[in-house]
């Protein structure tokens, strides 16, 4: 039976070329975008799945807050108390922490070299995560101090073929500026890209009971153990352990592995995490491809309901009942549908190297069409093939054997009959999510135009940033700059504690003379700066002065231990900036008011007192995600691990070479790195830049297949009504007249969609665009624009067909039927 309705099926895909085209290039075209969607989401969805035991794997992260407002949720915790939770309670089996060194010098033999991906972990760390051991033993390989495993890409490129087992790594430490000794034990496996971060090296935790740091907390639960409940008795760990940090910590979160990367974007986060909002946004898109494919397949089929009339009555004559011929072409639907995948999986095979270096995600070929994403795109086939050819089925096999035999009016009239109502609606749905995807396509344009083309309140072009240097290398940070301020092709050079484009998270109670009294305060964030930072960067003064130059010679000629630098800095009298939204914070009326008031400053750590000397410009120092902190600029060059160097558009790579000779003759253990500042902003907004342009690329497609669906409901309008047009034509018709009669029912149809569609984008995208602190006002005119896009292609395409209709020969259309 279905060999039969195989060769059926293919002699009428032959019969009728220019529909099967359409039909299966509809289906192939909504599937692709389907497909490549599913691609997607399966591997944002698929971080930190390939640890064995991620079901039971935990983050601990710290909430801390206090009666100003400030209430910092952070990924990671203090652990000096936090390792004592495995002898609290026994629902713990295992706890491990890393702790990352911001950038470590190193050398192994004769390479020198930087790493950003040095992490200190505890031996216990290979029994928790499923990090591969390639070389050495993992249950002792970090048992010793000073023992470092190396994953397979750095024992590759620095000790080549040979086993690096027992070989000596250097580090150069931070503060002393000594070389550490550490012996390679172990070699991993280099962590997929699906990981919520990346390492190099993993160090043995040293001295681990005495650091008072930060860490990244993970546990290892037992089995059956409920999280939430572990939660609810954290509290109570707090007040035994924390101490006097205890009013601090007020809350512990318990965060799944396999949660952090998509739900979580907490301060201090270990890497930048994805955003599971974009995983809704593609499945969305993906969803409306695909029904939109659908609804084209349905009314494609159904426009050619009455050309098959004669076919089922033949059918029916000879025994077919209902079901049999529901049967058939639902088979036929089917058939359709396995066709358009086969064309789907080639052309993804083709284009998928475009998508994946947009969207910058590792997949392989070979990893996409593997046995279950194969059966994924297969079952879509299935589904879309049913769905799809349901209704078209019901309507064809639901002509009687003499209606289907019978001429003129009565074949039309049992047309008629067909729910076109159902019909209409699906050319409505088709455009409102059509209407919707222009319009989001323009805002995320027109947000994304803004926020690069957004006057920061600095200066971020031709200046190179090199970030976190070692505390020993810092205080030859005056040799480096005396030597680059000579040279023609450098416009200054500044160091400051932050980076612009990272947020600044370093806050601290503020108390100001005249402001506060008794224990009042108001948190307020500090960032360390010399007296070259205003000038190189173009920040603007709005009243005061910027720091003197004998203050950023007041430096340390060597390195401090933690509590000689509370003492050292706690008997400094400073002077400090503060921006405009420090000003309004402090509820100060004018920049003048605020000038010569004596100010204090204290976090955890550290107490600064002085007076407040300028006032400055708001400027965006992180993302435009978020708002400009209330901010403090103190010029301290114990903070200022960041150096920053503005450079002559002219000649740019000569100066390069010219800062790196000079970097190397100061700094010989310390390789230059460094990134140009516009490109460290413009990473902000990269991922979101990306999924923005595929987005905008699956719209067009769909709205393409819209279109294809409106010619289809054309043809059929314009079939049924073939007769009516030669009768008007006889009785003196113009042709402008029946190509208006033609159109004005779908004139209404998209009208109609814009109604529903206007709404239902503004919802969306003003609630995308709350994800952003400074964003784009919600125009109308963009509504307006997209409609009148939608309504002239789609006037085009249904004119095409009503211009056919309307000068066909009368003659011709009379004998119709």
């Amino acid at each position: 039976m279905f060999k039969n309705y195989f060769k059926i099926v293919l002699r009428n895909i032959l019969k009728s070329k220019v529909y099967s085209f359409i039909n299966i290039s509809g289906l192939a075209l909504g599937m692709i975008v389907c497909m490549l969607s599913i691609i997607y989401i399966r591997y944002e969805l698929s971080y930190d799945t390939y640890h064995k035991k991620v079901e039971n794997i935990y983050r601990v992260t710290s909430e801390y807050s206090n009666p100003q407002g400030y209430n910092p949720h952070f990924a990671r915790c203090p652990d000096a108390w936090i390792n004592n939770l495995p002898d609290e309670f026994p629902e713990i089996k295992t706890l491990v922490r890393f702790q990352w060194t911001p950038s470590v010098n190193l050398k192994i033999r004769e390479n020198k070299f930087r790493s950003f991906k040095w992490y200190f972990t505890d031996a216990n760390v290979f029994s928790v995560f499923s990090f591969t051991m390639i070389e050495g033993d993992p249950s002792t390989a970090l048992t010793e101090p000073r023992s470092v495993v190396i994953t397979k890409e750095i024992s590759q490129k620095y000790f080549g073929s040979g086993n690096p087992i027992g070989q000596e790594i250097i580090a150069i430490n931070e503060a002393t500026g000594q070389y550490v000794h550490y012996k390679v034990t172990g070699v991993i496996n280099n962590l997929p890209k699906n990981s919520h971060f990346q390492i190099e090296f993993l160090v043995s935790y040293p001295n681990a009971e005495a650091r008072t740091g930060w860490a990244w907390i993970y546990l290892l639960l037992k089995e059956g153990t409920n999280p939430v409940l572990l939660e609810k008795k954290l509290p109570d760990f707090i007040k035994k352990y924390a101490g006097e940090n205890a009013a601090r910590t007020n809350f512990l979160h318990l965060q799944a592995l396999k949660d952090i990367h998509l739900y979580s974007n907490l301060d201090r986060e270990i890497e930048p995490n994805g955003d599971i909002q974009y995983v809704y946004i593609f499945s969305i898109v993906a969803l409306l491809a695909i029904l939109i494919a659908g609804f084209n397949f349905m009314n494609l089929s159904t426009a050619r309901s009455l050309k098959r009339a004669k076919e089922v009555g033949i059918r029916k004559v000879l025994g077919a009942d209902s079901k049999q011929l529901i049967n058939y072409f639902l088979c036929e639907s089917i058939f359709y549908s396995f066709l358009a995948i086969l064309i789907s999986i080639l052309m993804v095979t083709i284009i998928f190297p475009f998508f994946r270096s947009i969207l910058g995600i590792p997949i392989s070929i070979s990893s996409i069409f593997n046995l279950p994403m194969i059966s994924y795109f297969l079952l879509l086939a299935f589904i879309t093939g049913t769905l799809s050819g349901i209704y078209p089925s019901v309507v064809l096999s639901s002509f009687s054997p003499a209606t289907a035999f019978s001429k003129g009016s009565n074949l039309t009239k049992s047309g008629k009959q067909v729910n076109l109502t159902l019909r209409r609606s699906l050319v409505v749905l088709q455009f409102t999510m059509s209407i919707v995807l222009i319009i989001f396509t323009f805002f995320s344009y027109k947000q994304f135009s803004f926020i690069n083309n957004k006057k920061l309140g600095f200066n971020k072009e031709q200046i190179i940033a090199v970030s976190n240097i070692p505390r020993n290398d810092q205080l030859k940070f005056p040799l480096l700059k005396n030597a680059l301020e000579k040279y023609n092709g450098i416009g200054g050079v500044t160091a400051s504690m932050d980076v612009p484009s990272k947020d600044i998270l370093d806050a601290g109670f503020t108390r100001v003379e005249g402001i506060h009294s008794g224990d009042e305060s108001t948190v307020l964030s500090l960032q360390s700066v010399d007296n070259n930072f205003i000038d190189v960067m173009g920040i603007r003064l709005s009243a005061g002065n910027n720091f003197d130059l004998t203050t950023s010679k007041q430096s340390p000629s060597k390195i401090m231990s933690l509590n000689e630098m509370q003492q050292y800095v706690s008997a400094k009298n400073y002077s400090f900036l503060i921006n405009e939204s420090a000003l309004l914070k402090l509820g100060l009326k004018s920049p003048d008011e605020a000038l010569g008031r004596k100010l204090l400053w204290s976090n955890a750590a550290f107490n600064l007192s002085g007076k407040i000397i300028g006032v400055v410009k708001d400027y965006h120092y992180a993302s435009l995600k978020l708002q400009v902190r209330p901010l403090i600029l103190v010029d301290e060059p114990v903070w200022q691990g960041n150096f920053l160097i503005k450079i002559s558009p002219q000649n740019i790579k000569s100066t390069i070479k010219y800062v790196e000779k000079e970097w190397d003759q100061i700094y010989p253990d310390n390789p230059f790195q460094y990134e140009f500042l516009d490109d460290m902003f413009a990473q902000l907004y990269r991922s979101e830049e990306r999924q923005g342009q595929i987005l905008s690329i699956f719209s067009i497609l769909a709205i393409f297949i819209a279109y294809l669906g409106l010619y289809g409901l054309t043809a059929y309008a314009s079939e049924q009504r073939t007769k009516e047009i030669g009768i008007r034509k006889v009785m003196g018709a113009s042709v402008p007249g029946v190509v208006s009669m033609l159109i004005k029912e779908f004139v209404l149809l998209i009208i109609i969609a814009n109604i529903i569609a206007w709404p239902t984008a503004f919802y969306f995208i003003n609630k995308w665009l709350q994800d952003f602190a400074y964003r784009i006002e919600i125009s109308w005119w963009i509504f307006i624009l997209s409609g009148g896009i939608t309504l002239i292609i789609a006037l085009a395409t249904v004119s095409f067909q009503a211009i056919k209709a309307a000068t066909a020969n009368p003659v011709e259309s009379l004998k119709y039927e």
